[in-house]
């Protein structure tokens, strides 16, 4: 639900998403601390807008087996896991609707469990889900109760995650205060508890906002921030989203060498 040329596009979004919940369920099957988003775990790094779509049928087909086992055996956890997982995939390639069927199945099997950090997870992800097919309305709703469950069971992680949804909310209705603050209150807790990735992800949020107001400076330098951070943590896709943001706003300023220099250094 992101506004303006100068974001990544909802596929994006999408293939991120998806490395973020094997993270967030990591989590929840140890009872660990969250772990920072900028730790590799490369079994489930497979987002490409290139791959074919052979690895997607072929992931899906691996989660829809894990489903049937973890059903034959009763494991009520593993199927709630394995029916989000299927949720992402189908996400990612762009079916919202089996999306949609998939995480409230596994949405209903964590409130029998009466485990409330899923439950958390799996509103922020149909938030998310309501928000690619434009029923804004619907994703702020599922975003707010997903930062109530996860404000009741102190996960810093979750409520960083909702916060930065609903910053995306108001921001595409133009409510550019609201957004600002939502996107500072995430940003407070990437922080706190040492989420680079997130906090690079909620820097440049914050830079589309200035951005959106005209004032490029301010953006300029959020932006900046952003980059050094994709900078050090290797993440080449994130740097190309920053280096296009600087790219627009540059051209946006009416500086066009500019511009063309970072387009340059993204490609």
């Amino acid at each position: 639900m992101i506004k303006g040329d100068f974001v990544p596009p909802k596929l994006m979004k999408r293939l991120v998403a998806f490395i973020l919940i094997s993270l967030l369920w990591l989590v929840i099957s140890s009872c660990a601390a969250p772990p920072r988003i900028e730790e590799p775990l490369t079994i489930y790094n497979i987002g490409s807008p290139d791959y074919p779509k052979t690895v997607y049928d072929s992931m899906l087909e691996r989660y829809q087996e894990k489903l049937s086992q973890s059903e034959a055996n009763q494991e009520l956890h593993l199927q709630a896991r394995n029916l989000d997982m299927i949720s992402h995939i189908y996400r990612i390639r762009g079916h919202s609707q089996e999306a949609l069927d998939y995480a409230q199945q596994a949405l209903e099997l964590f409130r029998r469990l009466g485990n409330v950090t899923g439950e958390g997870v799996i509103l922020n992800e149909l938030g998310e889900i309501y928000a690619d097919r434009s029923q804004d309305s619907q994703a702020l709703d599922y975003y707010k109760q997903a930062l109530n469950l996860f404000g009741q069971v102190g996960y810093a992680y979750g409520r960083e995650l909702a916060l930065n949804n609903m910053g995306e909310y108001y921001r595409y209705q133009a409510d550019y205060e609201k957004a600002l603050d939502y996107y500072r209150q995430s940003l407070k807790i990437s922080q706190d508890i040492i989420d680079l990735k997130g906090e690079s992800i909620c820097l440049n949020n914050i830079g589309t906002v200035y951005h959106a107001w005209g004032d490029y400076e301010k953006a300029l330098g959020y932006y900046k921030e952003a980059l050094k951070i994709r900078l050090e943590l290797g993440d080449n896709q994130a740097k190309g989203v920053a280096l296009n943001n600087i790219a627009g706003l540059y051209y946006a300023w009416g500086k066009y060498v500019k511009a063309g220099a970072m387009v340059k250094s993204g490609v």
